[in-house]
């Protein structure tokens, strides 16, 4: 989700057989204006990521969930093509992360539901899905 990003796992081992990977920007109708493809396979890859805001990045991707339209999720995406501000951190971190990693912890119950529920489930299945992923590959 940071710098528009639409990738997903699959998406990263498929590039790392040879596959080619669509790149932001996007036009109107979401198809990638550029793309990046290895020369030749690689030997071997992993697929890392921060966990800590799986499940509120999957919400504030999801138009459908609750808390799609709330306050954290929508500057989220509208900065979605804005490049890192002076301070260099990407806003989903800044919204997210910070609060995630401070001593005391917090989700927002306008995008995880007032007992954070939401994010624990669909951070579940991000995990169950990159796991899969991984297996596949």
């Amino acid at each position: 989700m940071v710098l528009d990003t639409r990738t997903n796992p699959r998406d990263a081992y498929a590039f790392a057989k040879g596959g080619v990977l669509p790149l932001a920007p996007y036009d109107a109708q979401g198809n990638s204006l550029r793309s990046v493809q290895l020369q030749r396979p690689l030997d071997f890859a992993i697929v890392t990521d921060h966990s800590e805001y799986f499940g509120e990045t999957s919400v504030c991707r999801d138009p459908s969930a609750a808390g799609y339209g709330s306050l954290q999720c929508t500057a989220v995406r509208a900065a979605i093509d804005t490049p890192p501000g002076g301070n260099g951190l990407p806003l989903g971190f800044v919204v997210f992360g910070v609060p995630l990693l401070n001593t005391s912890p917090i989700r927002y119950a306008s995008v995880c539901g007032s007992t954070g529920s939401d994010c624990r489930t669909r951070m579940e299945s991000v995990w169950q899905e990159t796991q899969a992923a991984a297996e596949e590959a």
